[in-house]
C-alpha cells in the first residue's frame, strides 16, 4: 500500500505533490483537533484513573506513543478544553498544531494564563497570517510584557550566570561564552559581524591582486567558517593591542519601544505617574502593589487588545529587553 502511493508520488508532477502535502496537512491538524478533544473528555471523566497512574501513563498504554507525542497531545488538550476557539482553528485548518502550542506557552505560565482569555480571539488570528517564527516571537515578547517579573528573573539569571572561557582541548582553541543581557549581545554580534566582513573584504581584495578580471571565477581562499574563525582571533588582537584594552567599535543598537511600554517603564521606576504620584518600590527594586497593575493591564487588555499587542520594547533583531 505505502510503496504504491509512493511509486504515485514519484511520478507525480510538482503542482500535484504541492497540493497533496497541503491536504496531508489539513488532514493532520483536523485529527490533532480530533484528538485533543478525545483527551478532553477522557481526562475529565477520569475513567483511565482506574488502571492507569495518570493520563500519560494511560497514552503510552492504549496507543503506545512516545514521551514527546504524550507531551505535546496533553499540552494541546488542555488548551482547547479551556479555549474551544482554538481548537475551531486548527480543526479547521487555519493555524497549525505548532501556533496553537506557542499560545500554550501563555497557558502554562501562571502569572499569564489569567489575561489569555482576554487576548485568545486576538491571538488566533494573528495565528492565522503570520508564519510559525513570526508568531513565536510575538508570543516571546507578549510574555516578556505580561510577566514582567518572571522576564527579568530569567534575565537577572542569564546575567548573573553569565560565563565565558578560552581553553586548548587536544592543541585546538575552543571558545565559549553563555548569558549577559540582550543589549550585550547585540553589541558582540554586531562587533563579530563588522571583523568578519573585515575578513571577507580581505579575501575579496587578495582574490583581485592574483587573479585581476578572472578574480570572480575562482574560489575565495578561505570558507565563512575559516573567516569567522580568524575574525574572532583578531578581535582578540585587537583588544590586546588597543591602548585603552576594553575600546569597542563605534556602534548604534535600535531600542524599538512604544509610547505606553516607555511611560510604563518610567512609572515601575518609581520615577513619575500620571497623577504626579511615584510608584512605590520595595526594598529589592520591585512593585509594591503589583496587584493594583496587574488589574490595570487586565482592564487595558479588556479594553484593546489588540493595542497592547502591538506594544513593543525589543531590539530590531526582535528580541524583547526588558
Amino acid at each position: 500500500m505505502f510503496a504504491t502511493f509512493l511509486e504515485d508520488c514519484v511520478g507525480a508532477p510538482d503542482a500535484t505533490l504541492d497540493e497533496r502535502l497541503r491536504a496531508n496537512e489539513l488532514e493532520l491538524r483536523r485529527l490533532a483537533a480530533e484528538r485533543a478533544a478525545l483527551l478532553g473528555v477522557i481526562d475529565a471523566r477520569g475513567s483511565h484513573r482506574d488502571s492507569h497512574r495518570s493520563l500519560a501513563a494511560y497514552l503510552r498504554a492504549t496507543v503506545n506513543t512516545g514521551p514527546g507525542s504524550v507531551h505535546r497531545d496533553r499540552k494541546l488538550a488542555r488548551l482547547l478544553g479551556e479555549f474551544p476557539q482554538v481548537g475551531d482553528a486548527v480543526h479547521a485548518g487555519h493555524i497549525t498544531v505548532d501556533h496553537a502550542l506557542e499560545i500554550h506557552r501563555l497557558h502554562a505560565n501562571p502569572r499569564t494564563r489569567e489575561l489569555l482569555g482576554l487576548l485568545i480571539d486576538v491571538l488566533v488570528d494573528l495565528a492565522e497570517h503570520t508564519s510559525h517564527r513570526e508568531f513565536h516571537v510575538e508570543v516571546t515578547n507578549l510574555i516578556a510584557r505580561l510577566d514582567q517579573d518572571g522576564a527579568f528573573d530569567d534575565l537577572r539569571d542569564s546575567i548573573e550566570g553569565r560565563r565565558a572561557s578560552v581553553v586548548d582541548v587536544g592543541g585546538e582553541v575552543v571558545v565559549s561564552a553563555h548569558g549577559g543581557d540582550p543589549v550585550q549581545a547585540a553589541h558582540m554580534i554586531a562587533i563579530f559581524e563588522a571583523f568578519a566582513e573585515a575578513e571577507y573584504q580581505h579575501d575579496l581584495e587578495t582574490r583581485r591582486a592574483e587573479f585581476g578580471d578572472d578574480a570572480d571565477e575562482h574560489a575565495l581562499p578561505r570558507t565563512p567558517a575559516q573567516r569567522g574563525f580568524d575574525a574572532l582571533a583578531a578581535i582578540f588582537a585587537a583588544a590586546h593591542a588597543s591602548p585603552e584594552g576594553r575600546r569597542l567599535p563605534e556602534l548604534v543598537t535600535n531600542l524599538v519601544v512604544d509610547e505606553a511600554s516607555a511611560h510604563e517603564a518610567l512609572a515601575s521606576a518609581g520615577i513619575v505617574l500620571p497623577n504626579g504620584d511615584r510608584t512605590e518600590l520595595d526594598e529589592t527594586g520591585d512593585v509594591v502593589d503589583e496587584a493594583a497593575l496587574l488589574s490595570g493591564l487586565a482592564e487595558e487588555l479588556a479594553d484593546d487588545p489588540e493595542a497592547f499587542l502591538a506594544r513593543r520594547c525589543e531590539l530590531q533583531s526582535g528580541t524583547p529587553v526588558h
